[in-house]
């Protein structure tokens, strides 16, 4: 009994770090941990309601699991005017507890089926979304440059392209800007083409939100 709940319990560890990982490797509000302990705990509850109890309905508890990790979904969603970002997020710490669940009630083949169906999801088919539609992104440009550096001139790119500056911010002693704004993926790339013109621009480091 023991050592078939915790091969579930490594198992769902697994399943909920890689998608964490891949939240957190593209910079969004919930990562590696949080993903991994959604997992954990709905695995936990589906094992309690299955072999915790002589009496009862599993599919109760397991409900109460589904409803309740929207609340913690709801915290990673941002609405900024019109705008909504973290949705993907919310969705994938949901499916992370049904997952979960699935493992709980050992259905470990069905959920290594769901969890290629989520990367690709979250990887090639988002691309492709984003390349065919030709989608607006909110887009963080992490420059960093060697010396004094001609924040007008870049302003200057930005906006003769059409693109409204959401967010910046100066770190002069970390020598980094900080800019954020919405974006075609098109414009992104002439943006950063660019700033790499600029004088004592020496780099950056882009991240994209949905």
């Amino acid at each position: 009994m023991y050592y078939a709940t915790a091969i579930k319990l490594l198992f769902a560890m697994l399943i909920g770090g890689v998608i964490g990982f891949e939240r957190q490797t593209n910079n969004r509000p919930a990562g590696l941990k949080t993903h991994i302990l959604v997992t954990l705990g709905a695995t936990l509850v589906m094992i309690l309601s299955l072999e915790g109890f002589e009496e009862g309905d599993p599919a109760r508890m397991a409900a109460q699991v589904v409803s309740g990790v929207g609340f913690l979904g709801a915290g990673t969603i941002l609405v900024r005017g019109k705008s909504v970002y973290g949705l993907t997020t919310a969705a994938s710490l949901w499916i992370s507890a049904c997952m979960g669940l699935a493992i709980g009630a050992g259905f470990f083949v069905e959920v290594l089926m769901t969890l290629a169906v989520v990367l690709f999801s979250l990887g090639p088919l988002n691309f492709l979304k984003k390349k065919l539609l030709n989608e607006s992104m909110t887009t963080t440009l992490n420059i960093h440059f060697s010396n004094a550096i001609d924040f007008n001139k870049i302003y200057g790119i930005i906006t003769d392209l059409g693109i409204e500056l959401e967010m910046f911010e100066i770190d002069k002693e970390n020598k980094t800007l900080m800019l954020r704004f919405d974006s075609e993926a098109k414009k992104v790339s002439e943006v950063k083409q660019g700033i790499l013109k600029v004088e004592s621009v020496i780099g950056f480091e882009k991240v994209v939100m949905e």
